[in-house]
């Protein structure tokens, strides 16, 4: 079964992923980056949300582009 899902830009190091969503509020910029944030164990941060002008993740922006089901098919 095939679903939508977005074009996603995928950068080298594989921990920062890039697609705009498209719905009713327009085409948004958002990003899914993991952060090391310890080395033993090995510990990562997920960071999802909305890129700002200055490219930095927004987290407390709630965007309600209507297409939940296609940004969870990433």
């Amino acid at each position: 079964m095939h679903h939508p899902r977005y074009e996603v830009e995928i950068s080298s190091s594989h921990l920062q992923y890039d697609f705009f969503s498209i719905g009713p509020k327009g085409k948004i910029n958002k990003r899914v980056i993991f952060t090391n944030i310890e080395k033993k164990p090995l510990l990562y941060n997920l960071g999802f949300g909305d890129v700002d002008l200055n490219d930095e993740i927004r987290d407390d922006i709630i965007s309600d582009n209507k297409d939940s089901k296609i940004v969870c098919q990433l």
